[in-house]
């Protein structure tokens, strides 16, 4: 990803959009406020196309008998979650499941290679089931928040000039504040036209190889009792 955009580019280019470039009728405040309104639109599409353009890495170190940890402070969406026993004792924890959550019980404490690992995400903090017995590492894959940007210089990646979406998205709150209804409805066309192209291209990053059903005990011991 090389195409990032200034705050004041993309200021400039939603003026442009709007046919504003030269008026008073926005104040800054307002247009950053729009501009990063766009960012989380195209961010979150970006998110949601699972192709990994914003993910983030975190470790938690553990405590002794300790189930609950906070999440990262800019945390937005999880990813996975891998358990580091140590050395190459390395797996992923799986998700909890609410309506097993009594069979949880019956596992016993403390964390094994031959046994999973669970999570749950509960407000702030991700809980583990069972709680470690010992100091390990949970490692977290996440989409972390979209940025906010605020000084004239700050810069979003856009990936491949998608930032059009951004301006489009702040042009149609000018215009419909403006109650530009004809420039609104031509604008809103063009958001739709360049919303779908980035859906349609966003999902194809990864082209290599097409996805694949994954092997959920490749390499570990299956146990008695299967919670999924």
């Amino acid at each position: 990803m090389a195409q990032s955009s200034t705050l004041q580019q993309l200021q400039q280019d939603a003026l442009l959009r709007a046919d504003m470039l030269n008026t008073q009728f926005a104040s800054i405040p307002e247009l950053t406020r729009y501009i990063n309104q766009g960012i989380r639109e195209l961010y979150e599409q970006l998110c949601v196309s699972s192709q990994d353009y914003y993910l983030s890495q975190a470790t938690i170190t553990t405590s002794n008998g300790t189930d609950t940890y906070p999440l990262p402070p800019d945390f937005f969406w999880l990813r996975g979650v891998d358990v580091n026993l140590g050395g190459q004792q390395l797996f992923p924890a799986r998700r909890f499941n609410w309506e097993e959550r009594d069979a949880y019980k019956l596992q016993g404490t403390g964390w094994y290679w031959d046994q999973p690992v669970w999570y749950d995400l509960r407000g702030p903090n991700i809980v583990t089931l069972p709680a470690p017995q010992g100091v390990y590492s949970l490692m977290l894959w996440y989409y972390p928040t979209a940025p906010t940007l605020s000084a004239s210089d700050d810069t979003f990646d856009a990936v491949n000039g998608w930032d059009e979406l951004i301006t489009l998205s702040a042009a149609i709150k000018l215009l419909t504040r403006e109650e530009s209804w004809d420039a609104v409805d031509r604008l809103k066309q063009d958001y739709a036209e360049t919303k779908a192209r980035v859906q349609s291209m966003s999902t194809k990053r990864n082209a290599g190889q097409g996805p694949r059903i994954t092997d959920v005990f490749r390499g570990r011991t299956p146990y008695r009792r299967r919670i999924s």
